[in-house]
């Protein structure tokens, strides 16, 4: 699980990361990646932030709200 880990951070750097038992949690822009261990492989859970920030408040509710996501500037509605 921890090189999977690192593959994904090598190809694209989270703004955060965070670690909670034996889950990782990766923060980008517009999403929220969760690596989890599932018997001899893993589970990986692509999130778009407002969807994962539900899902995993208790472990993230530090990164901010989704309407804000810290550290960049909000997407607008268009996307531009």
């Amino acid at each position: 699980m921890k090189r999977l880990t690192s593959a994904i951070t090598g190809a694209a750097r989270p703004l955060d990361s965070r670690k909670s038992g034996d889950r990782n949690y990766l923060q980008y822009r517009d999403d929220i990646i969760t690596v989890s261990p599932n018997g001899a492989g893993s589970v990986v859970l692509v999130d778009q932030y407002r969807n994962g920030y539900t899902r995993h408040h208790s472990t993230v509710s530090q990164w901010g709200r989704p309407n804000t996501p810290p550290n960049d500037q909000y997407r607008s509605q268009s996307g531009k």
